[in-house]
């Protein structure tokens, strides 16, 4: 069973979750959309799902974590190979398409988004982190729409961490998903989220 987690989190899972009581709901919802995830594919995609929340530190990556290792878990008898579960935080996948584009690279960046929108289910952390760069807008923006539009295409799920809201501002003029990855890109995931957005609340737990 091919799954990637980041090491910190190689035995997270949803037990850990089990004495949560600020955002109880929240993550019951999110343990119901793992446990209805299908065991073979569909011609249907199954809906994506975005999990933001306006503070660092509440659990979004571990959460995620946990998906892939029950996820990965109760397939371990399948033999998915490249179709598996795959996490990758958005700085990852930013680095690793500037290295394709470099004139020396092997790695062609269309295989690189190939690769990533084949996954049964991508996990994408921290959604929004590279926000403020504008340098980098263009490239940023082109990035998540391959990344969506090539799962929308191919009917694979998304999960996402985020500290972003996804298309309502915490506050007037406050910054959106949408203002990041553009309309064009926000209807499809729209679309693809069927409204599977969870916000979490509460403080850091790096800080308790």
């Amino acid at each position: 069973m091919k799954k990637t987690v980041p090491g910190k989190f190689t035995g997270a899972s949803f037990d850990d979750f089990k004495n949560e009581l600020l955002n109880k709901r929240a993550i019951e919802t999110i343990i119901q959309w793992a446990n209805d995830f299908p065991t073979d594919f569909t011609k249907k995609a199954y809906p994506s799902i975005y999990i933001f929340s306006g503070v660092n530190g509440v659990g979004k990556t571990h959460l995620a974590a946990a998906t892939i290792n029950e996820l990965a878990n109760r397939d371990k008898d399948k033999d998915w190979g490249s179709w598996g579960y795959h996490f990758e935080t958005i700085t990852s996948i930013k680095n690793a398409v500037k290295e394709s584009q470099k004139p020396i690279s092997k790695t062609s960046t269309q295989s690189i988004y190939d690769e990533l929108t084949a996954k049964r289910l991508l996990v994408l952390d921290d959604v929004g982190k590279d926000f403020h760069n504008e340098y980098q807008k263009a490239f940023i923006t082109e990035m998540y729409y391959q990344i969506i539009n090539g799962c929308y295409e191919k009917n694979r799920s998304l999960l996402f961490t985020s500290n972003i809201p996804f298309d309502t501002p915490y506050a007037a003029g406050g910054e959106t998903l949408r203002d990041l990855i553009g309309e064009d890109c926000m209807d499809r995931l729209r679309e693809m989220t069927e409204g599977k957005v969870i916000e979490l609340k509460g403080e850091s737990r790096r800080l308790i």
